[in-house]
């Protein structure tokens, strides 16, 4: 049996603010790293800053199984200090799948 292709794009954001993401509507998975130099939260999962003189501290990353959409929100919270995040969400472009592709 061949199988589709699927094709996918990934798309960042940044937040500094405590925010509810609402993800894309095609969304396989997401990465969040915690940029600032606050803690946060992602969906009450704890994100530590990075070390002084660092860029990035903690992340968290979630995926689905091929073909699977994720249909939740993320939701961010800091802490205190500067706030800042970047969500990268990995997406499915349904209009780009052709009957012919296939694997």
């Amino acid at each position: 049996m061949e199988e589709k292709i699927l094709y996918y794009n990934i798309v960042p954001s940044q937040y500094q603010r405590s925010i509810f993401v609402e993800v894309d509507p095609f969304c396989n998975g997401a990465t969040v790293i915690n940029t600032g130099t606050t803690a946060m939260t992602v969906n009450q999962i704890p994100l530590n800053a990075g070390l002084p003189g660092t860029n990035n501290g903690e992340s968290y990353s979630f995926g689905g199984n091929k073909g699977e959409i994720y249909r939740g929100r993320l939701d961010i919270s800091f802490t205190g200090g500067v706030g800042n995040c970047v969500v990268i969400q990995k997406i499915y472009i349904p209009s780009l799948i052709q009957n012919n592709d296939t694997l």
